[in-house]
């Protein structure tokens, strides 16, 4: 793992073939990146940057990737021009901080079905890791916590999570900071989203769509991520891109 460059996580069941978004982070230099990597979300990224000369402002970012082009899959509502925000994380620890949140409710499974892109050993690269989280079970949540940390990696109740295999990463940069995760399966009742995270309900089963919404913890100033069904007539009247996933 001392090589390691990325990282793919998606949540879901071998068994009954279903699976959440595929999610790609990894680093290069000093900074760390996250992007779906799902075709009709190709401009959405977060960008975590490190001082250097190519980052005259280190910072974190969710943006827009200007490398990409627009998908005309793809539909966004970006409300207050969200996507250009920085934020700064919440310190847990000195030189810790908890950057991300993937959420993944149970509700998203029941239709959410893909074909898993990994198979095998040979479809990674040896500088890359896949990595499956547990589907969460019903008023369960699967959420997936990013930490940042300087000079070592950070795990949080460390002997339990090595137990439950809840682990992966950690990633490291150019300026020796680790980027770890940890998968941690909890009550959504006890554990609420934040109000701005959660988009439009769908009408009826026609109306929804599967997508993603995001926000800054108003609170702790971290990034939240959760994928979850969204009103497809929602996203045509409020979006002003193109046809949304089919």
């Amino acid at each position: 793992m001392a090589n390691l460059k990325s990282i793919y996580i998606v949540v879901g069941d071998r068994q009954t073939n279903q699976y959440s978004y595929v999610w790609r982070i990894w680093w290069h230099g000093t900074s760390f990146y996250i992007k779906c990597r799902n075709d009709a979300f190709p401009e959405f990224k977060v960008s975590l940057h490190g001082a250097d000369s190519f980052h005259p402002e280190p910072g974190f970012i969710v943006g827009r990737d200007q490398s990409s082009s627009p998908s005309p899959l793809s539909r966004m509502i970006d409300k207050s021009n969200f996507l250009g925000s920085r934020f700064s994380g919440r310190k847990v620890a000195d030189d810790v901080l908890h950057i991300v949140t993937f959420r993944f409710g149970a509700d998203l499974f029941a239709k959410a079905t893909t074909e898993l892109p990994f198979t095998g050993p040979q479809n990674i690269r040896p500088s890359a890791a896949a990595r499956l989280a547990v589907m969460p079970l019903e008023g369960e949540v699967t959420d997936i916590h990013l930490y940042l940390s300087k000079g070592k990696p950070y795990v949080q109740h460390e002997e339990k999570a090595r137990r439950e295999n809840a682990i992966f990463g950690p990633l490291r940069n150019n300026q020796d900071e680790y980027l770890t995760g940890l998968v941690n399966k909890c009550s959504l009742s006890k554990n609420p989203s934040p109000s701005e995270l959660l988009v439009p309900t769908p009408l009826n089963e026609t109306d929804q769509v599967h997508g993603f919404g995001a926000t800054i913890d108003p609170k702790g100033g971290f990034l939240w991520i959760a994928e979850q069904w969204m009103s497809r007539e929602a996203l045509i009247s409020g979006s002003s891109a193109h046809p949304i996933p089919q």
